[in-house]
């Protein structure tokens, strides 16, 4: 059978790289797949491949869609704008939830009438879609129980490799942070943390982000001595963290995190990097107690280094439980 996967236009590079790329070698294995990525990146790929096909328009989707048995969407206006057309040529439609527009637009803008209209619109999809994919077991759940019980498949942001790191921990010890500078991220209460940490251990901290001049300016405000900033591609990412010992990965008690499968934890625990996670992180905060991987941080402070000493004593243990969790979790084993 023959799949169109639609890449929308509004996500990042770096997660097309490991995302849609790990989902596009995912399907390869039951279907042929037909790549429709937005002109915009035709900079970004090299790739001379009859699978890829660049769209500018939803003309350009439609003649694509019309050779296929199945559509993969994972943005809910591409789905509104082909659904009828889907229908029309009897083309079977999978809708991957990867997030909740309605409720993290919503967080950005504080606008209820577009909240309300991409919420319809995300109960639409419900209705209508053949078949539902989305990214995390809490959000299995929860999209049951507020628009009805129905077959989900769960496939979580997954990694791309996994690897055994020895049981060296660094001096000093290397703390690092991957993201922006968006509120959701919490990037002050991290800066203000790794202030916290520095007082009590001897610890350098990176900052990997696509806002390097924005966090060096925070960086400057704070009292974080020994803490540099980077900027790199996916594969600078995952080559980086393989000289780190910890990860932070925060987030708030809201529905849309408590729900998400941030492409982050993974990128730590698949190498060697221990998570420190505030207790809202999708399915992870609770699997970082499960299986004993990491550190879920409750805003106490005496409690945080005194986790991070006892474990910077066993990091050898910790990077084995590391690699046997994130085993099942990489692409081509999952």
């Amino acid at each position: 059978m023959n799949m169109l996967m639609i890449i929308p236009d509004d996500i990042p590079i770096g997660v097309i790289e490991s995302q849609m790329m790990g989902l596009y070698s995912f399907y390869s294995k039951d279907y042929f797949v037909e790549l429709a990525i937005p002109s915009i990146y035709k900079q970004d790929f090299s790739l001379n491949d009859e699978n890829i096909s660049f769209y500018s328009s939803y003309d350009d989707l439609k003649v694509m869609t019309k050779r296929k048995d199945i559509v993969y969407f994972r943005s809910v206006i591409n789905f509104i704008h082909l659904v009828l057309f889907c229908k029309k040529c009897k083309v079977r439609m999978l809708y991957d939830y990867r997030g909740l527009a309605s409720f993290e637009t919503f967080s950005k803008d504080r606008k209820l009438l577009k909240f309300l209209a991409l919420y319809l619109a995300e109960y639409l999809v419900y209705l209508f879609a053949d078949e539902l994919q989305c990214v995390s077991k809490n959000m299995n759940k929860y999209l049951q129980k507020i628009y009805g019980a129905k077959r989900i498949r769960v496939i979580p942001c997954l990694a791309q490799s996994n690897t055994l790191r020895d049981g060296t921990v660094n001096n000093p010890i290397r703390f690092v942070y991957i993201g922006g500078i968006s509120e959701w991220q919490n990037i002050k209460m991290i800066i203000s943390t790794a202030e916290l940490i520095q007082e009590h251990i001897n610890s350098e901290f990176t900052f990997i982000t696509s806002n390097p001049a924005a966090i060096k300016e925070m960086l400057e405000k704070s009292h974080l001595n020994n803490a540099k900033v980077l900027s790199g591609d996916n594969e600078f990412v995952l080559r980086s963290l393989q000289n780190q010992d910890y990860g932070f990965l925060f987030r708030d008690d809201t529905i849309f995190n408590k729900i998400a499968s941030p492409i982050k934890f993974l990128e730590y625990t698949s190498n060697g990097v221990i998570p420190i996670v505030t207790p809202f992180v999708g399915d992870y905060s609770k699997e970082v107690t499960l299986y004993d991987i990491g550190i879920v941080y409750n805003n106490n402070s005496s409690v945080l280094i005194n986790e991070l000493k006892s474990i910077s004593k066993k990091i050898e243990y910790y990077r084995e439980r590391l690699y046997r969790y994130s085993e099942k979790y990489t692409w081509d084993a999952y």
